[in-house]
């Protein structure tokens, strides 16, 4: 919902959160949960995302069931026998698979098979909301299937799913061990989108307690540990940030927040490429390779030379 839609809710939502908090602050939070049906494409986006989804031809496709539904599944194996591991692509809030499908080629290219997913309430998978245990929960029947997992590549809301699949935040999920994680334009704390969401459409303090409820009960976890660069360190797993410095969605900050959570974490700013365009930039695909082509058989200071020299040759 655009900042704009939230503005002309809140004299309705401050009535409401005045009289039933929390009946007020449960609706705000299916309201956040719910991702908005694109509407009003111009021919370059649709030409965009038609080019996206062309990518995916060819792909082993299949329906993963989870508690709650349904989601796609897009395999890409290699060539190479054997394989040097599975990676798994993540989208972002109104993704789809196909928006992460630059990576797909150039890493099968280079021996490692790759697995991309509708996440729920996307692309051509099944329900109508998303939230992170939702998420942790389908990606776990996904990884049942189809797992295991050398690494993970995911983009902005799909940033902090991934963080949050490598540790145990959410209640009967264990931990997923990998062995290398990019994040690409990620928020860091959930807690600071609730308060923004919540101010935006006007909770007051009742109903934003019971709005931010929901994540303990969901989750068996308070709100407040939603917050990436807590679950880096706890996991210790090595990890690429990879961020715009004038990305306008998801600022700077959480790039530099995510990077001091520990000395397995390498920032590489990519200027210039926004939150979007920054998936499809040759900087952004050789970084990710270089990443996964040495994230086992190179210490960390060669690694991030290495990474660097790639983001600049391109």
């Amino acid at each position: 919902m655009s900042t704009g839609s939230l503005r002309l809710i809140r004299p309705l939502v401050k009535v409401g959160a005045l009289i039933a908090p929390r009946m007020t602050g449960n609706a705000a939070f299916r309201m956040f949960c719910t991702p908005p049906v694109l509407r009003g494409l111009d021919k370059a986006q649709q030409s965009q995302i038609s080019k996206a989804e062309a990518r995916l031809a060819g792909a082993e496709r299949a329906r993963i069931a989870y508690a709650e539904g349904e989601v796609e599944t897009y395999l890409f194996r290699t060539a190479t026998m054997p394989s040097r591991g599975r990676i798994l692509l993540l989208h972002g809030w109104t993704g789809r698979a196909a928006f992460m499908s630059a990576f797909i080629q150039p890493l099968v290219s280079v021996g490692f098979e790759v697995l991309a997913v509708d996440l729920p309430a996307h692309g051509h998978s099944s329900g109508k909301t998303l939230q992170i245990p939702k998420a942790v929960a389908a990606l776990h029947a996904v990884h049942a299937a189809l797992g295991p997992w050398r690494g993970i590549v995911a983009h902005s809301f799909g940033g902090i799913v991934a963080a949050s699949l490598v540790v145990h935040a959410v209640e009967g999920f264990p931990a997923i061990p990998v062995d290398g994680l990019v994040l690409i334009s990620a928020p860091n704390s959930m807690p600071d989108l609730f308060h923004w969401f919540g101010q935006a459409i006007g909770l007051n303090a009742r109903a934003q307690q019971c709005f931010d409820a929901n994540v303990q009960r969901l989750s068996g976890r308070k709100l407040e540990t939603f917050v990436g660069a807590n679950f880096l360190r706890d996991a210790a797993v090595r990890t690429l940030v990879l961020h715009a410095p004038d990305d306008k969605e998801v600022g700077y900050a959480n790039a530099e927040a995510l990077a001091k959570a520990g000395q397995k974490i390498r920032l590489v700013p990519l200027d210039g490429l926004g939150h979007r365009r920054i998936l499809y930039a040759p900087a952004t695909v050789r970084a990710v390779e270089t990443f996964f082509d040495r994230v086992k058989d190179q210490d960390d200071a060669l690694l991030a030379d290495a990474l660097l020299a790639s983001a600049k040759n391109c």
